[in-house]
């Protein structure tokens, strides 16, 4: 028995117990659900037929609820299509529907639809949960949908769209925008067991605060640009059903994509945290990777941000930069990048191309702080900005100026810190003697009040500032990072 077919096994086992076994109409969940075969609403006229309250306006939608449908003679559950009146879609059972080798084989199809929300479904054991097509302004929200052969939800040519607190386990893809949807978002979304957690073929789309674990890969981007993939947790879960996958992981994937800001994510137990590959102008920045085979990796990519992140425990590289070039990594903390068996953690590796710079990193307990195959890189940046923090360096302080000659010291060590040997050998030459502060608290005066008025303890904070909350553990030890920073993209901050 083949290892992804005990998880299909489990997770059937699991909803199916929740769905009704008669013909009957039952009550499950205080919703009394009546039985009812798969139907189509082909225009707003239809919408009458099968709601059971409303008049299709913002403020009194149609109401389409608690339908139980199961036909095994049918290959779409419910279908609503070229309307524009204001609906809800909620709290059906759908399931045990044809298998027939016919496309759009969905339990719920949307075709050409404004102003409608799905919410609150269950469907399961099909090959498409819910596709959305050709739509706007749709709401896809807090649906169950189990073992699916193919995809979770998909919005496909839409617009202004949402799915969020959706509940997806087993699928190829558990959300997925395609054919040129944009300004849509998956938000806070729970997914497990898939092959591709979110998935984004188009512009202009947004992917936060989703929990993903027990993938193959947990969020990509292809071949499109400015995503937004924000506050994401994505793991592999230890102990758990995902022991059943054994394919390689990845957390984040930017392939053939650019201009995409991956922000504030924590990414655990993956082979690569974050994969940038033949992308340009991606802003990595703030995450947490921690646990990984390899925490950043920038290939075959240009003009890559790499900054404000914490990189831990990770086995082979913390940050590795292949054949890239004009990659700029600063203001990140390299640290406990250890191999657990034979050979050394690197805590960052460029291995080939130029023009990538590193600095006002902390670099700490790493097996190999850094390592470089091409001189034309730069480890500092001028003076006075200067270098990185390494906790290997045993240099002094005594001189100042550009070529460390003037007498005072200047924060700077004295000598050089050597990156990789060789003639002439990679260095950093303006290394740091203490530890840079890279998640500094801002200062905010605090308001006088006026007489006679009341003072909110969060207002007059300074403007375009973010406060970035990211707890994370490493082993037992729970850390709270509380990041506020101004967002400047001055690769010399």
């Amino acid at each position: 028995m083949t290892k992804k077919m005990i998880v299909l096994m489990l997770l059937i086992g699991m909803f199916l117990t929740s769905l009704p076994l008669t013909d009957s109409n039952v009550t499950e969940n205080s919703i009394n659900y009546i039985k009812q075969s798969p139907f189509r609403i082909n225009n707003n006229s239809d919408f009458s037929t099968y709601a059971s309250s409303g008049d299709g306006s913002e403020e009194n939608p149609w109401v389409i609820e608690n339908y139980n449908i199961s036909d095994e003679d049918s290959y779409v559950g419910i279908y609503i299509g070229n309307t524009t009146e204001h609906y809800i879609l909620r709290n059906c059972l759908i399931s045990n529907l044809s298998f027939a080798p016919i496309s759009n084989r969905n339990c719920i199809y949307i075709y050409n639809s404004t102003n409608g929300i799905v919410d609150g479904n269950n469907v399961t054991d099909h090959d498409n949960g819910i596709v959305v097509e050709d739509s706007k302004k749709m709401v896809v929200k807090d649906n169950e949908i189990a073992v699916m052969d193919s995809y979770g939800i998909v919005f496909a040519g839409c617009s202004n769209s949402t799915a969020k607190n959706n509940y997806i386990r087993v699928a190829n893809q558990g959300i997925t925008f395609t054919d040129g949807t944009e300004y849509s978002k998956a938000l806070n979304n729970d997914i497990k067991y898939v092959d591709d957690g979110i998935v984004s073929y188009s512009d202009n789309n947004f992917i936060e605060e989703n929990n993903i674990a027990n993938f193959t890969t947990g969020i990509f981007i292809g071949f499109c640009q400015y995503q937004t993939i924000k506050n994401n947790i994505i793991e592999i879960q230890e102990g758990s059903l995902n022991n059943v996958r054994a394919d390689p992981c990845i957390g984040i994937v930017s392939r053939l994509s650019g201009d995409s800001l991956i922000d504030g994510n924590y990414i655990s137990n993956t082979i690569y945290a974050i994969y940038s590959d033949d992308s340009v102008g991606n802003d990595i920045k703030d995450n947490v990777v921690d646990s990984n085979q390899i925490g950043i990796y920038v290939e075959n990519s240009g003009h890559e941000l790499v900054r404000g992140n914490i990189v831990s425990n990770n086995t082979d590289y913390g940050v590795l930069i292949d054949k890239s070039n004009n990659t700029n990594i600063y203001g990140n903390l390299i640290q406990n990048n250890k191999e657990s068996g034979e050979g050394d953690s690197v805590g960052v590796r460029i291995t080939s191309y130029e023009d990538s710079i590193v600095y006002h990193n902390n670099f700490i307990n790493n097996d190999v702080h850094g390592s470089c195959a091409d001189i034309n890189n730069d480890w500092n940046a001028p003076y006075p900005i200067g270098g990185n923090y390494w906790d290997t360096y045993d240099g002094y302080d005594n001189y100042s100026g550009i070529n460390q000659n003037i007498a005072g010291s200047d924060g700077f060590g004295d000598t050089s810190f050597t990156i990789s040997g060789g003639e002439p050998p990679i260095v950093d030459e303006y290394p740091l003697m203490e530890r840079i502060d890279l998640f500094p608290e801002e200062e905010v005066e605090e308001p006088q009040p006026q007489p006679d008025e009341e003072v909110h303890p969060f207002t007059n904070l300074a403007e375009n500032i973010t406060v970035a909350v990211i707890i994370f553990a490493i082993g037992i030890v729970a850390v709270m990072v509380i990041k506020m920073f101004s967002g400047d993209k001055n690769v010399y901050d």
